[in-house]
């Protein structure tokens, strides 16, 4: 009888946890999509257009949310356009959407598969594939960069611990 019971529970915790990882996992699936993006027009007198493209860093559990409102706004304000997506794994493995070519105040939204470290230091290295994969596939030589919380963190170490990425990329 306390077999059983212990059986029962078992399967039923085993159950609960399969459910709860298959929740997590599509979560996190969703949490990695890029901004979509827009065209612009070059009308907003306001702004100088530039083909300089700024990259955008999220902080700690950042993901696809952390500059979604940003990117609309930017874009309906004819002010800047998402162009590239950069998804970075844990492993460097760097996945690149999108294009650079005749856009207007390109954005480069960057997206870690997994940021829940303790420390920014996972990313940092992270954060210099990005970089050196934007320099040599994509001739990336003039950047602008906004970092969030741990993502101007993890910038500032890629910045002063790399002297080649200073050397290829103006800031």
């Amino acid at each position: 009888m306390v077999n059983v019971m212990v059986k029962r529970i078992l399967k039923g915790l085993i159950l609960t946890l399969l459910i709860a990882t298959m929740l997590f996992l599509t979560v996190q699936v969703f949490l990695i999509q890029g901004t979509p993006s827009k065209n612009i027009k070059k009308t907003n007198t306001h702004v100088n257009y530039s083909s300089t493209p700024t990259l955008l860093i999220p902080g700690w559990g950042g993901n696809g949310w952390t500059y979604s409102k940003f990117i609309k706004l930017v874009q309906k304000e004819n002010v800047a356009q998402n162009a590239l997506v950069v998804r970075v794994s844990p492993d460097c493995r760097v996945s690149v959407t999108g294009s650079l070519k005749d856009k207007a105040n390109p954005l480069i939204q960057v997206i870690y598969t997994w940021n829940y470290d303790t420390t920014f230091k996972p990313q940092v290295k992270e954060l210099r594939a990005v970089l050196e994969t934007l320099h040599d596939q994509y001739h990336v030589d003039r950047l602008n960069v906004i970092g969030h919380s741990y993502g101007g963190t993890e910038f500032i170490h890629v910045l002063f611990e790399d002297a080649k990425i200073r050397q290829e990329i103006q800031f």
